[in-house]
This record gives structure tokens, sequence and C-alpha cells, in this order.
């Protein structure tokens, strides 16, 4: 870039010396400087050195910074993703052990599988009963110390009560029911049953059990045609038996038949859910007589604790398991039966099944 400038000096020079010399020189050499130079300065595209100048890009270097990328180390910091061990904390979905509180679901499932059940989980209750009658003023449906889900029935026997007066009773007739349920020969019921701590069972007791036709209790002997019942009753000390009203009981009142299978008594124990099951098949009739080939059956808590097979209920095979009926008093007809305190027992789920029922398996 500097030749060029120093080519035009030097002819301006000379131009300058021409012009001392001669000025008809100077005219010729200005001519000649103008013709001359014209070409001579075709030197400018000889400046095509600026595009030379490239050597700009050649600052590429600036590039060669790419070093910053180089700084990729921080998503080298991916260390963070690996924090995915709160993803680890995958245990919550573990915390299915919720479901695992399946008695509701359960309940649904016994609802489905028998013929009838009842665990006093839908209010009002009494819907699902069928009730013929009912007396159940000193009965709640409380949740604390329920058995299962979240209810059972709560029954308080005031001091001083006795007989049908002071306790609850209500009565359950299949042909009631929704859908109903035709009257059978043979059939089981199943029920828990919880007496409170501290408990005095005094002389005895009545609870609930299947019965037929006019459900025969309080002294009036059956006749083999008009009814039966078959409720439990305790006795002294929570001494269980099977309280029968059939046309061969000895006297005017029940008969106790004693739940002693294997040679011992049985006891409810305070404080404990006990888990009661009869069967009940009624005789054949032959003629207008009806044959002792009835069976009682009954278990405690699984085991067998009752088998008579040798009862008559009926004269006439019109007469069948119709219902249940859901008693349960101190007495006894006097008050020496009667609770010296307020004592209370809890009742809950109640099934109704052709087949052997069975106890819950978590009891």
């Amino acid at each position: 870039m500097l030749l060029v400038p120093a080519i035009t000096l030097f002819a301006a020079c000379g131009g300058q010396v021409s012009i001392v010399e001669n000025e008809s020189e100077v005219v010729e050499s200005e001519t000649a400087t103008e013709l001359a130079p014209e070409p001579a300065e075709t030197p400018e595209p000889a400046e095509t050195p600026e595009p030379a100048e490239t050597p700009e890009p050649a600052e590429t270097p600036e590039a060669a910074e790419t070093p910053e990328p180089a700084e990729t180390p921080e998503p080298a910091e991916t260390p963070e993703p690996a924090e995915t061990p709160e993803a680890a904390e995958t245990p919550e979905p573990a915390e299915t052990p919720e479901p695992a509180e399946t008695p509701e679901p359960a309940e649904t499932q016994v609802e489905q599988n028998f013929l009838w059940f009842e665990g006093y989980e839908k209010l009002p209750w009494e819907l699902n009963w069928g009730l013929e009658y009912k007396q159940s003023a000193r009965q709640q449906i409380i949740g604390n110390g329920a058995l299962a889900g979240h209810s059972s029935a709560l029954v308080t026997y005031p001091a001083g009560s006795y007989s049908s007066g002071g306790g609850v009773q209500y009565k359950m007739r299949f042909n009631m029911l929704s859908p109903a349920i035709p009257a059978k020969d043979s059939l089981f019921v199943r029920y828990y049953v919880k007496f409170g701590e501290g408990i005095d069972y005094r002389s005895g007791g009545k609870l609930p059990g299947l019965i037929g036709g006019d459900a025969n209790t309080g002294a009036r002997k059956p006749d083999g045609f008009d009814g039966f019942s078959a409720r439990i009753m305790w006795r002294a000390g929570g001494r269980i038996v099977q309280y029968l009203y059939h046309p061969d009981q000895p006297g005017g009142y029940g008969e106790d038949l004693s739940w002693d299978a294997g040679g011992e008594p049985h006891y409810f124990i305070p404080g404990q859910w006990h888990c009661v099951e009869t069967y009940l098949q009624m005789n054949t009739v032959s003629g207008n007589k009806g044959n002792r080939n009835g069976v009682v059956r009954s278990w405690l808590d699984g085991d067998l604790a009752l088998d008579r097979t040798n009862v008559r209920f009926r004269h006439s095979e019109a007469l069948k398991i119709d219902g249940l009926y859901f008693s349960t008093f101190f007495g006894g007809s006097s008050s020496s039966w009667a609770p010296v305190k307020d004592e209370s027992a809890m009742f809950d789920e109640f099934v109704i099944d052709e087949q052997r029922i069975g106890c819950r398996g978590d009891l």
C-alpha cells in the first residue's frame, strides 16, 4: 500500500523540477505526467491487497475461543438429575397397604356371596332387616370398638331391667327382605357378639336365633303346627346353651341344650368378640306326625359346641325356617335375673346362608 504513494510523490517531484528548469517542458511533462499516471494508476487494482486483508477473518482465533463451549463442564453438572433418588421415593405408591384395610370391600363380598348379610354399615340399618316388629330404643349404632368396617350395634341393659322390656328385640321375616328369601327346611345363621368388660352375667339372658311360624317364646309351648324358636342363651358365669322351643320340651319354657360338645361347657369371655353359628335342619314328617330326626348344631369361634340330631320341630312340613329373631335381654321373668349395674353387649356381621358360614380369619 505504501509503494503507490511513493511513485506518485516521485512523479510529482519530477514535475516540480521540470517547472523550475523549463516551463515548456512543464507542459510536456505535465502532459506526460497526466498520460503516464493514468495507466500507472492501475496500481490501484493492485490494491487488491485489501482483500488480502482477509487476515481479519484470520482473526478466527476468536472463533478459536470456542473453548467457551468447552465449558460444557456445566452440563457435566448433570449430577443434579443424578438426584433422582427422590424419584426413588416411589415408596409412596408402596403405601398401598391402605387398600389392605379391605374390611369394607370384604363386607361387600360377604353381601354378594350369602343369602343375607347385615353389618350395620348402611343407615338407616332397619332398611336391610325386613322387620315385622321392632323394639330397639336401647340399641345404638357406634364406631368405637366396632368389629369391622365402621359400625356395630351396641345394646344397653339398664340396671334392674329384665325380660323383654329390658333389652332389644326385633323380628325379621324372610319374605319381607328385598330380595325375599323363601322359607327353608335347613339354614345357617352366624353373628358376632361381645359382652362388656367386667359383666356380671347373673342367672342368664337371651341372644338372637332362627325362628319359624309363630316363633314361640314366653312359655308358649309349640304344638308342632304353630311354630318354634332356636335362640341362644348365656347362663351364670357366661356358660352357653341353645334355648329351644319345640313340641317335646319338658316344660312350658324353652329347653336348654348345653354347648358342651367334647365334654366341656363353652363360655363367653367378657370383652372378647365371639363368633357364634347355628345350623337347623327340620325333621321329616310321616303322615301327621313328625319324626325325631331334626338337627341343631352350633359352633363357638369355629369349634363345634353342640350337635343334636334327634330334635322334632314340627308335625307338618308346611312349618319351615322363615325368620331371625334379634332378641336380647337379662331374664327370666323375675327381678332375680336383673343386672345390678348397667351392662352392655355389641353385635355385628349377621349372615344367613344355606352353606356353612364360618368365622372371619382376622380375629
